[in-house]
């Protein structure tokens, strides 16, 4: 059996945001394809004591007991983080293995002593460093999840400080060359991986179970329900002020029928109950209920970069999603065919107003949404057999 060792900042279950929908959905595949799996949760946290679901063996960063050591080796920590945080501010991004901690390396040597591994893969290329106590042996492989090189300057650019993760083009590339394959979420940065590396960059866009939710609506409300699911982080926040402030007037001026807007996810926490057409649902862990009773998923984003997540899950339900030129990136084959885009707030209003008062349209679009997904799902199979079931 094969077995291959994933490493992420980030515990997959509940699988409740989307690079975490990502990798469990990626473990799904892997376990189909007869892999035997163990997972490394790389940043420290409370023991977890609960079975994983897939995993054979869940290791973790632990939290230290308290002592003085304990004190005095959290003190340093916070120091070595205030130093390279006031560096790349003066440099304007993050070096490779600025969020790489060595505790990870001590932890790893504990588990190779019992494991051997055909494969490992990482989650974000700044985990990389990693990879470098693997020998040609173990196929490595980084998942990238998305871009990092330019993200502080594309933030900045729309007004915002990126605290996260940003790194230039160097770095980047450095990070890459510690794999033997990389995969890219998308082809536009599969693209732009191979400008910056020689390593065989494959695209594996997200997976995820199709769900035939088309012509299923809940009967229990007479309220026509736009959805929008999202985290909390700037990217989403600014999406949905955009869209209360600037599209939501437009509707309610138009619209002669009742509807709501309904928010799901961590976006609840940061956007203000200033309109009643907004309903807050706050945090699920299935998310198959209000799927269902939607009539429309939106996804008003106006920046950012990597494959958006949330507009996969709603093709994936066969639901109409309506989202910007942004938000289109990756899926371009099924702008206004699976799906629509529009890029200024009459041009969102009006495409909301037109599925809502025409459901031969509606209908269209979400049969066209099913059949794009089944061929997006097709061609990740196809690369996710290249990458893991052949001698690459």
């Amino acid at each position: 059996m094969k077995q291959i060792l994933i490493l992420a900042p980030f515990n997959f279950n509940p699988a409740n945001e989307g690079n975490k929908i990502r990798v469990k959905n990626l473990i799904i595949m892997l376990k189909e394809h007869g892999f035997e799996i163990d997972y490394f949760y790389t940043n420290f946290s409370p023991q977890i004591k609960e079975k994983i679901p897939y995993i054979s063996n869940f290791y973790q960063l632990e939290k230290k007991k308290v002592s003085m050591k304990y004190f005095f080796s959290i003190l340093s920590d916070k120091c070595r983080r205030f130093r390279i945080k006031i560096m790349s501010d003066l440099r304007g991004f993050n070096k490779i293995d600025d969020f790489y901690d060595s505790e990870i390396d001590k932890k790893l040597n504990e588990i190779l002593k019992n494991r051997n591994y055909s494969h490992v893969m990482i989650e974000y290329v700044f985990l990389s460093k990693v990879l470098e106590n693997f020998d040609n042996k173990t196929k490595k492989i980084i998942d990238t999840h998305d871009v990092f090189s330019g993200r502080g300057k594309l933030f900045k650019k729309h007004g915002y400080i990126h605290t996260w993760f940003h790194t230039d083009l160097k770095n980047e590339a450095i990070g890459l060359n510690r794999a033997d394959i990389i995969i890219s979420i998308q082809n536009i940065e599969e693209n732009f991986f191979k400008k910056i590396t020689e390593k065989p960059v494959i695209t594996i866009g997200h997976y995820i179970q199709l769900n035939n939710l088309k012509n299923k609506i809940s009967k229990k409300s007479l309220k026509k329900s736009i959805l929008f699911v999202g985290s909390s982080n700037q990217v989403n926040k600014t999406s949905m002020i955009y869209f209360i402030n600037e599209v939501l007037p437009i509707l309610e001026l138009n619209c002669n029928f009742e509807f709501d807007i309904k928010l799901v996810g961590s976006i609840c926490y940061v956007i203000e109950d200033k309109n009643k057409k907004i309903n807050k649902i706050g945090i699920l862990d299935d998310l198959t209920e209000v799927y269902t009773s939607a009539e429309i998923v939106i996804n008003p984003v106006l920046f950012g970069t990597g494959l958006k997540i949330k507009n996969i899950e709603a093709l994936s339900n066969s639901k109409v999603l309506i989202t910007t030129s942004i938000g289109a990136e990756g899926l371009e084959n099924g702008i206004n065919k699976a799906f629509l885009v529009a890029d200024t707030p009459d041009d969102f209003a009006k495409c909301i107003l037109t599925v809502l008062n025409d459901q031969r349209k509606k209908k269209e679009l979400e049969n066209n949404a099913y059949k794009f997904m089944q061929n997006y799902l097709r061609i990740n199979k196809k690369n996710f057999n290249i990458i893991f079931n052949n001698d690459y």
